[in-house]
């Protein structure tokens, strides 16, 4: 069984109150990941000893902007992790305009994956985790947290569960038949410094969206502004499997018609909707171009690499409708 602990997210991304009439749970097991800010995303390692039938509470410790200056303390936090245990499958499901986030990975879910863009499969309001099944916790948002509950007979060892959206960041499970005291498993780690991911060499005319580096990714874009010549192509990478989807516009105030940039989904880092990419190649600087959803993952619809050529001079901003500490300048001379 898995039961989401927050409110915000407990309506949208549970499995139809299926926890609702479940038994009362057994001692609490309680451990925190992550650790960093929007800005700083911790991806270590961690630990938590379990007992057979006990529950495994996980936290999402990441601060979101509280770690941030105050000036930009007023912004939601939006660093998303999903622990899954077995073959994560797509992020994303479906063809044309029909694209949306895998059920079976963004929500919680037990047992074998269902059809692609079905619901995720419940199982009884007794279900429990018995360590071989796929598992997914669904999307924990910053300061969110998720619990999972271990069968009666889950086998004693070590069961690993990775993010599927940061593949660094892992949890590892000890269940034995004697778990020992372990509070500094519920402390989360502290922040990394983001001097080597900031520090890192790029090439001129590319932007990494998050770069990582080690334990430590950062929820910014670097460069956080490019100045390039009109006609000049513009890439924008992204490193890994986590989901971004990039807008372009004229800093100035929008013009008719143009769509406002604003995060995605009733919970920040929570994809909604189906954005499509806008097409490649040149890009006059009317409206806004968008990349549609980024990932390495191959069912993202923007793909890795987004590239745009802005042939009118003027500055633009560009943002990350998902993650708002993802904001950046493009200077076209």
């Amino acid at each position: 069984m898995i039961r989401q602990t927050w409110p915000a997210l407990a309506l949208a991304l549970s499995l139809h109150g299926a926890c609702a009439t479940a038994p009362a749970p057994q001692e609490v097991r309680e451990v925190a990941i992550d650790g960093g800010t929007e800005v700083a995303i911790g991806l270590r390692d961690a630990a938590v000893q379990a007992e057979p039938g006990q529950v495994v509470r996980i936290r999402n410790a990441n601060q979101g902007p509280v770690g941030r200056a105050a000036a930009e303390a007023d912004r939601q936090g939006s660093v998303v992790h999903i622990l899954v245990a077995g073959p994560p499958g797509p992020l994303f499901t479906g063809t044309g305009d029909d694209i949306v986030p895998t059920p079976a990975l963004w929500r919680p879910c037990i047992g074998e994956p269902p059809a692609p863009a079905g619901p995720c499969a419940e199982g009884p309001p007794t279900l429990a985790w018995d360590g071989e099944a796929r598992l997914s916790t669904g999307a924990i948002p910053a300061g969110g947290g998720v619990e999972v509950r271990l069968a009666e007979d889950m086998p004693v060892g070590e069961h690993r569960l990775v993010c599927a959206l940061h593949p660094q960041l892992s949890l590892r499970v000890l269940v034995t038949e004697r778990a020992t005291a372990d509070p500094a498993a519920a402390v989360p780690p502290d922040p990394v410094p983001l001097d080597g991911v900031l520090d890192a060499a790029i090439p001129g005319g590319t932007v990494m969206v998050g770069p990582t580096e080690g334990q430590v990714a950062a929820g910014v874009l670097v460069p956080a502004e490019v100045r390039v010549a009109a006609g000049e192509p513009v890439s924008w990478t992204v490193p890994g499997p986590a989901p971004h989807q990039l807008v372009l516009a004229a800093e100035a105030a929008p013009t008719p018609g143009q769509t406002a940039v604003t995060s995605q989904g009733p919970v920040p880092g929570v994809p909604t909707g189906a954005p499509l990419p806008s097409p490649t190649g040149n890009w006059d600087g009317v409206g806004e171009a968008s990349s549609g959803w980024m990932s390495t993952d191959p069912s993202a619809p923007g793909g890795a690499v987004w590239t745009m050529t802005v042939t009118t001079p003027g500055t633009y901003a560009v943002r990350c409708r998902i993650h708002p500490s993802m904001e950046g300048r493009l200077v076209v001379g």
